[in-house]
């Protein structure tokens, strides 16, 4: 039993270092300026989302998806980002992406419900994005997982719209990967909307 409780304790001070490695790096990578996006923060709407209490994180430890179709399944309007973080991760980077994917073209075609929603994930063995001014940050915990984002497709595409006209996608014109992703989730918002 002691056994057991001191396993608790270790998930419990893990989850709260990976907690405040995520808002770290949220505070002091993604919420700065960045030449890189015109000056535009990498992601400008991220600081007012955690001062305003809208993200949760919740966390996945079994490797089996449940936390990520539970909120996908039955999800509100009380967040604007939620956060899964899988520490039990698949290991394929590929298959990683790729699961996600299917799962945003299930999400099109209203297989939980709601067509209003869009996923995407950062795998430990992803590259470190170029645009990203990261070399600085120092880790908080020592595990590696893997973090899935759900959010409205609606509040996500309707502000890439708007970030597009002051050139933030400019830095991505030459990346195909990406530019086929963002090609990808219009295209799944134009099926939301059509379907309204």
């Amino acid at each position: 039993m002691v056994e057991s409780q001191s396993a608790i304790i270790n998930i419990e001070e893990e989850e709260q270092k990976i907690e405040a490695e995520i808002r770290e790096w949220s505070s002091n990578i993604i919420e700065m300026p960045n030449p890189n996006f015109n000056n535009i923060p990498t992601c400008p709407y991220a600081k007012a989302a955690w001062e305003k209490d809208l993200v949760k994180i919740v966390f996945d430890h079994d490797g089996n998806d449940d936390q990520l179709l539970k909120y996908i399944s039955k999800y509100d309007d009380n967040y604007e980002l939620v956060i899964v973080v899988e520490t039990d991760y698949n290991e394929d980077q590929d298959s990683f992406h790729e699961s996600l994917s299917e799962i945003n073209n299930l999400i099109s075609q209203r297989a939980w419900g709601d067509s209003d929603l869009w996923v995407m994930g950062f795998h430990p063995s992803d590259d470190e994005s170029e645009v990203l001014d990261a070399e600085s940050f120092e880790p908080i915990s020592e595990y590696s997982y893997g973090l899935v984002f759900i959010q409205r497709l609606s509040f996500l595409q309707e502000a890439s719209n708007k970030l597009e006209l002051k050139g933030y996608y400019d830095v991505y014109q030459d990346n195909p990967e990406i530019i086929d992703m963002y090609e990808i989730r219009k295209k799944y918002y134009r099926r939301f909307l059509d379907a309204r």
